[in-house]
């Protein structure tokens, strides 16, 4: 597609038969990877309608990078084209990156856009207002089907051809009642009232609505399209499917990396941008773990020095460290896992998050039953010495036990106090429980060899 692209730069009239070919999304694709001039070229000589189709495409931060070198007004004029979700995430983003350019876009903008895109640059970044687009077909209760035909015409740029052609009833004050198809307009006798083919009680989100609800409630419901209303049920906005699979696929992302230790930054600049960005994010759970590891030899060091017992050797002692904190570790990520997994999808409850936590905790322990019982077993064979075999078996069942209440303790500690659950991340929990299984072990080899 690159030759299509250059030979399009060099002869515009190809460019009506290369979008005729070429899907707005493969376009994007490659565009991204030819030279920055070729880009700008490109963009100043499409139309805007079509500059929209395939800049909406682009990464965020490669929009930004185009917004500062293309003219303003091209730029304004592919906002204007742009879905309204998309234009404002752009803007926000220049916003805080070069606020003099947003500016700039905005003055040139019609008062009305202009005005619009400001009000959603209110909305919260984590709210169904930041996701929601304010283009959508609306008409009154008390039309006559034939007239609801003509009302829809004259709003045919506003409607979603992709996501069913859903139609949004409102009454005298724009407050939303119901909703319909244009399938059942057309279907419709002509003297009948939109009022009475109407689905009423339709399912809508508030514009404050943390968007990770939003999806819940799509899944939960099985909806393509879910209006967006303020807190007098006045329609403002709606919400489609692409931009619950974004949300989707963003929180996903946001999650991995929050599980390893580094979220407070997005996947393109963490992979392709500044690099001293990208050290200073990754660097503060490194930090920590270097004072866990200090606490940790300090834990070693103190342990050697009052080991003075010719039950069984110091060296066979510490030999099995590593056993014990590995399956410690393993065990509290399995469990913190499956609960900021089960808070974040809906599934555990604050109010009843206890009946699970009790539940992994007894998986915890019986898990570490059966894996002492092994362990004794081979520790046996190994060191010829049942009570070694004794106290790193049963150091093992606590540290399991243990973990599994941390594990799953944690996330829900977190989400209590509003804190994004996913905090409990694997550092964390690793840190935390290595030196927890080494405070088990040392504390009770120590109390076991000094009873005898």
């Amino acid at each position: 597609m690159q030759e299509a692209i250059q030979a399009l730069l060099d002869d515009a009239s190809l460019i009506p038969e290369f979008f005729d070919r070429y899907h707005s999304v493969d376009i994007a694709e490659t565009l991204a990877g030819i030279l920055i001039d070729d880009q700008v070229l490109f963009f100043t000589l499409v139309t805007p309608k079509r500059n929209a189709s395939v800049f909406e495409y682009l990464e965020l931060s490669h929009q930004i990078t185009l917004t500062e070198l293309l003219p303003t007004r091209i730029m304004s004029i592919i906002l204007t084209h742009m879905s309204r979700d998309n234009a404002v995430d752009l803007l926000d983003a220049l916003n805080k990156s070069t606020p003099n350019i947003s500016e700039q876009l905005l003055l040139r903008l019609p008062k009305s856009l202009s005005g619009h895109f400001q009000e959603l640059l209110t909305y919260p970044d984590n709210s169904a207002g930041s996701i929601m687009d304010s283009r959508m077909v609306i008409i009154p209760e008390n039309l006559l089907i034939k007239d609801a035909i003509a009302s829809v015409r004259l709003q045919a740029d506003l409607l979603n051809k992709e996501y069913g052609f859903h139609i949004f009833i409102t009454d005298h004050k724009k407050r939303l009642v119901g909703f319909t198809t244009l399938a059942d307009i057309l279907l419709a006798n002509d003297s009948a009232t939109i009022k009475s083919i109407r689905s009423d009680n339709p399912i809508a989100v508030p514009v404050t609505m943390r968007r990770n609800e939003v999806v819940m409630i799509c899944q939960k419901y099985d909806l393509s399209i879910i209006p967006v209303i303020n807190d007098t049920n006045v329609l403002i906005g709606i919400i489609t499917s692409d931009d619950i699979m974004d949300v989707v696929v963003e929180e996903a992302t946001e999650d991995l990396y929050k599980l390893s230790g580094t979220h407070d930054i997005s996947e393109s600049q963490l992979l392709s941008g500044s690099i001293w960005r990208a050290i200073r994010s990754r660097m503060p759970w490194l930090l920590l773990t270097i004072f866990g590891g200090i606490a940790s030899a300090s834990l070693i060091h103190t342990y050697a020095d009052q080991f003075t017992y010719s039950e069984f050797s110091l060296a066979l002692s510490l030999s099995f460290l590593p056993l014990l904190m590995g399956l410690g570790g393993n065990m509290g990520n399995q469990s913190a896992t499956i609960f900021v997994r089960s808070l974040s999808t809906g599934f555990i409850k604050l109010g009843h998050a206890k009946r699970y936590i009790s539940r992994e905790c007894f998986i915890g322990c019986s898990m570490g039953a059966l894996l002492a019982i092994i362990l004794f077993g081979l520790t046996v064979l190994m060191s010829n010495s049942l009570l070694f075999s004794a106290v790193v078996s049963s150091a093992l069942w606590l540290n399991i036990s243990l973990a599994s209440l941390i594990g799953a303790s944690l996330p829900v500690m977190f989400e209590r106090f509003s804190i994004d659950p996913a905090v409990a991340s694997a550092p964390f929990i690793s840190m935390s429980l290595d030196i927890i299984s080494q405070l088990v072990y040392f504390s009770l080899t120590l109390l076991i060899l000094g009873l005898l």
